[in-house]
């Protein structure tokens, strides 16, 4: 039976309690209800909201916030769910004392949809709630939190019924160990052992695998991680939330890797062991980024967590002789899928977020590269391109690749920025373009350019012309090693560049 919402101030569920195997260290994790009337205090200067039963009300969009509270254990990542009666929608964001000034939205998990029982047999706490979106703070702790609640009533009063908070405290973990790697090709992968996960509640289910799954994990912060310790920390978090807010009886995805390309052993079980990752699961092996690389949060992948997701697929690619551009069914979904997708492609739902799923060409051409096939074309478009200085993003203008375009005023001696990096795996010629929607008040004189060996080559060209398709920037021999390209804001004053796609082609 689901907890009452009238006993809200001391629920406790400890992680370690579970049956099953029991973990070697247990993972500090405290679910708790919040006494919702404790609020009614800081509800003084807003008649707006009003106490029924434990509950809250409101037939008014408002918001209030939280003083700061103090949490019962310090933690590292910080789960939350709710119950909502009523119309309307409802929105929360926290912040913790350790990141101070930062309000954390948090969406709805897609992945809480529909909540097991917990893996000793128990019903789980959450279930029947919306689940929240994992904040994660690496391995710095916290030890107090706030909350901004805000509500957007329909016709009829939206009721706010219970709000618990989940602390995770997933700071300790063995030494950093360097990884392992198997035999060639597969990269190095941190073990579950270096990174302190607790054993599985579950056997093992196996599925040969057949398609590669792109996945975030959604998780506010943990794109902020300074290195191992934080990573570590985010995984364990993940895992103890997967495990004991979702009911699921181990880490989800089969791999992780975070923003600084390393690669992190998920799913206990080894090679073609059957994750938890997009709903169907059986013969895809899922990969989640750490981040949150979708609007609000908008994190960027960065060339190091390509590279590894590249190294990742291309060494189960040449196991398993999957074609990173084929199209095969997938067993699981029971149809057929491309061999390397996005979440998005197979459920409705915005993961791995726009940022990652428009760099999933960049990745199926680096997986082909690495096993020696044609791959000889690099599409970027641009919402995987840096910016630096003004930038507004417009779909308007016809001619543009993908769902929109940046676009910035031009100056004289301007230094604003719109650039993409690829890794050059093998040295050789080959050919960039550009590709720029069409328009009358574009620049004349737009300066693109490329930097190979710390050189850079320039060339100016006209986007008053040409819209609509690629356009001949130059060819260039490029040697192993990382090149960056785009364009500048730098030229005749009254017009605009429009920094869209661009593409290398090798020769």
């Amino acid at each position: 039976m689901r907890r009452s919402v009238q006993v809200l101030g001391v629920l406790l569920v400890i992680a370690g309690s579970s049956g099953g195997m029991a973990r070697a260290e247990p993972i500090p994790h405290i679910d708790r209800g919040i006494d919702l009337a404790a609020l009614l205090p800081e509800l003084n200067a807003s008649a707006d909201i009003v106490r029924v039963g434990s509950a809250l009300e409101t037939s008014a969009t408002t918001s209030i916030t939280t003083n700061w509270q103090n949490a019962p254990i310090a933690f590292t990542a910080l789960g939350s769910h709710w119950m909502l009666s009523g119309v309307g929608e409802f929105a929360l964001e926290l912040q913790v004392d350790s990141r101070p000034g930062i309000w954390y939205p948090i969406a709805v998990d897609v992945h809480g949809d529909a909540l097991p029982t917990m893996p000793d047999g128990l019903d789980n706490p959450a279930f029947g709630d919306e689940i929240g979106d994992l904040l994660l703070l690496g391995a710095n702790p916290a030890s107090a939190w706030r909350a901004r609640l805000s509500f957007f009533p329909g016709e009829l009063p939206l009721r706010l019924e219970s709000l618990s908070l989940v602390f995770i405290d997933a700071a300790s973990a063995p030494s950093e160990e360097p990884p392992v790697a198997d035999s060639y090709p597969k990269p190095p992968v941190y073990s579950r052992s270096t990174w302190g996960a607790d054993p599985p509640q579950c056997s093992s289910g196996y599925c040969s695998v057949t398609h590669l799954g792109t996945h975030h994990t959604a998780s506010p912060g943990a794109y902020d991680s300074s290195g191992f310790a934080d990573c570590a920390a985010n995984v364990r978090g993940i895992q103890d939330y997967h495990e004991y807010t979702l009911g699921w009886c181990d880490i989800g995805y089969n791999y992780l890797i975070c923003k600084h390309g390393k690669i992190w052993e998920g799913r206990a079980g080894g090679d073609d062991v059957r994750g938890a990752h997009d709903g169907y699961n059986c013969g895809s092996m899922g990969v989640s980024a750490l981040g949150y690389f979708h609007t609000p949060y908008n994190d960027v992948p960065t060339s190091q967590m390509l590279d590894a997701y590249q190294e990742l697929y291309a060494w189960k690619a040449d196991q398993k002789g999957i074609d990173p551009y084929g199209r095969d069914y997938y067993a699981g979904y029971g149809a057929t899928m491309d061999n390397i997708y996005g979440h998005r492609d197979v459920k409705l739902t915005a993961c791995p977020g726009d940022l990652l799923y428009a760099q999933l060409p960049t990745i199926r051409a680096g997986v082909d590269a690495r096993l020696g096939g044609g791959g000889s074309e690099w599409v970027y478009d641009n919402p995987a391109a840096t910016l630096r200085g003004a930038w507004s993003t417009g779909n308007s203008a016809p001619g543009h690749y993908g769902s929109n375009y940046y676009f910035a005023s031009t100056s004289t001696g301007g230094t604003d920025l719109c650039y993409w990096s690829h890794q050059i795996t093998q040295a050789g010629s080959y050919a960039l373009y550009a590709w720029w929607a069409e328009g009358s008040n574009r620049s004349a004189q737009t300066e693109f350019g490329i930097k190979i060996g710390g050189t850079l080559h320039t060339k100016r060209l006209n986007q008053q012309n040409n819209g609509g398709r690629w356009n001949l920037v130059g060819s260039y021999w490029m040697p192993v090693g990382r090149v960056l390209f785009g364009l500048s804001n730098d030229a005749p004053a009254g017009y605009v560049v429009i920094g869209d796609a661009m593409k290398l082609v090798r020769q």
